[in-house]
């Protein structure tokens, strides 16, 4: 089996591609979308494994390309995002599984297998389908054609050896059908022509049809004699030439056979639709049976974030216990870069704790919980800047402020504070040195709207990606700043519970904005 692996964090990508290996399977793994995009194209993979997270294409951006052109190569999505929005985005564009990330590679083998299990059970039993339909509608309408063109022979015989009535001795009983007889005759739709011994016509009766003169009649009659064949066809006619009952010449009948044609054409193309319906309906039913496999992924999720609270709630004792240590260390025999190391490190994990736990709170609608209130924001606004006045000061850093007095919106105060100061910490960390941090905050378009405003080392090509968890904008996004990848992340959740909109724009070359845009 041959895999596709787009994976931009090299360390993850070469262990992924060993163990992958090891189960022999054979893999390309890329680094960022484009890549991934153009392998997908010109390979021919049996699988595809997508992170999300890539440089210069999004995952999910690759994956809607490949759907596009029709690639139905599954793909499993492979992310440190876990947002249901996320998952039920990325399994509406076609992805066939989701795995969000840490996994143990135990669990990525299983839905590596089932992935590729799966498409083999829809495209066997589709083929064996597709197989089964077209032996049932090729026979029924393959003895269709053939009981029709059967009893139009019959009916010419009969005709033609009764000179345009059917004798009793014709009335043989047919397959499938019954007995030849005078009805037969007179609902039928003929002519005849009297031919001599040298093939020309002597008269011609067609009493029997309203479409063809005698004329006609004559000139399809020595058409036919002319040719030199006993039966055959002119047009719409179906027609027979045998010797006369008083032997001087011959008869030919010219049967006209539309109607029987658009009857068998009618019979093929409803035939063809039902098989179609019936074909979708077999599609459907595959791909729901292929996909009980994937039931658990609902209760895996769930299970995920239930163990995320668990594990938050489990960490926090052992960190203080760690914190108390250090502290107990540096009282006993003086601080050094290694107790320091310590307590930095220890402040990192219970900060990624925190965001983690939140984020888990803000997944299960905690904060639905809290209650809207009519209030002063422009108040609350200026409380949360005063806030990091110092911390931006401390960092080399400016903040200036433009608040329009006296703004009210209706929504929660907490969930604001909390969004402003995650925007403002952001700043605070990413923001190059000596720069100026510039808030304002006033009405537009009848919507109160926070703008907040940093210049920046690297500002990042796609800023909006800046609230995807844990995502890396540029080399300043580091351990190095304290940041734990999910503070933004965080922010974009509050505002859509908020009913508000939360937006990252890249301002000229240095800079970048975030808007928040309230009732």
């Amino acid at each position: 089996m041959k895999l596709l692996y787009a994976e931009d964090e090299p360390a993850m990508a070469e262990a992924v591609t060993d163990i992958l290996n090891c189960h022999n399977f054979m893999v390309d793994a890329v680094q960022d979308g484009q890549e991934a995009l153009d392998y997908a194209r010109s390979g021919d993979y049996d699988g595809i494994i997508l992170d999300i997270m890539l440089p210069k294409k999004s995952g999910l951006e690759v994956l809607s390309e490949l759907r596009e052109s029709g690639d139905r190569t599954p793909v499993l999505l492979l992310t440190a995002k876990s947002e249901v929005e996320d998952r039920i985005l990325g399994l509406d564009l076609g992805a066939d599984d989701y795995l969000p990330k840490p996994f143990a590679m135990g669990e990525l083998l299983a839905r590596v297998r089932a992935m590729l299990r799966r498409r083999k059970f829809v495209v066997t039993a589709m083929a064996g389908v597709t197989l089964l339909l077209l032996v049932l509608l090729g026979g029924i309408n393959g003895v269709n054609l053939w009981l029709n063109s059967r009893d139009t022979d019959m009916l010419l015989n009969a005709l033609a050896d009764g000179e345009g009535t059917i004798r009793p001795e014709r009335g043989v009983p047919g397959f499938f059908g019954p007995p030849l007889d005078g009805d037969d005759a007179m609902s039928a739709v003929f002519f005849i022509v009297r031919l001599d011994a040298d093939g020309s016509a002597v008269y011609a009766d067609t009493s029997r049809i309203s479409t063809v003169t005698e004329d006609e009649a004559v000139e399809y009659a020595e058409s036919a004699a002319a040719a030199g064949d006993a039966s055959g066809r002119e047009g719409r006619f179906r027609y027979r030439i045998a010797p006369s009952r008083d032997g001087r010449g011959s008869v030919a009948v010219f049967l006209d056979v539309s109607a029987d044609e658009r009857s068998m054409l009618i019979v093929a193309v409803l035939s063809l639709l039902a098989g179609a319906a019936c074909w979708l309906a077999a599609l459907l039913a595959a791909v729901l049976l292929s996909r009980r496999a994937t039931r658990p992924i609902a209760e895996s999720m769930e299970r995920q974030k239930q163990f995320i609270t668990d594990a938050g709630h489990e960490i926090k004792t052992p960190l203080a216990i760690i914190r108390a240590n250090a502290d107990a260390l540096e009282l006993h025999q003086g601080e050094s870069r290694w107790s320091r190391n310590i307590q930095r490190q220890t402040e990192r994990m219970d900060e990624l704790m925190k965001r983690l736990l939140t984020l888990a709170r803000l997944d299960e609608g905690g904060a639905a919980k809290l209650v809207e209130m009519e209030f002063d924001v422009s108040a609350l606004v200026e409380e949360t800047a005063a806030q990091f006045r110092e911390p931006a000061e401390a960092a080399g850093l400016r903040l200036s402020c433009e608040i329009e007095p006296s703004l009210h919106t209706k929504g929660v105060p907490e969930q604001l504070a909390e969004l402003a100061g995650i925007l403002l910490d952001n700043a605070v960390k990413y923001s190059a040195p000596g720069g100026e941090i510039n808030l304002a905050l006033r009405r537009e378009s009848g919507r109160v709207t926070l703008r907040i405003r940093n210049a920046c080392a690297e500002p990042p090509e796609e800023p909006e990606r800046l609230f995807d968890r844990f995502y890396r904008g540029d080399s300043a996004r580091t351990q190095s700043t304290g940041g734990t990848g999910l503070g933004l992340s965080i922010a974009r959740t509050l505002a859509e519970n908020m009913g508000a909109s939360l937006a990252a724009a890249r301002i000229g070359e240095t800079e970048i904005e975030f808007t928040a845009r309230l009732h």
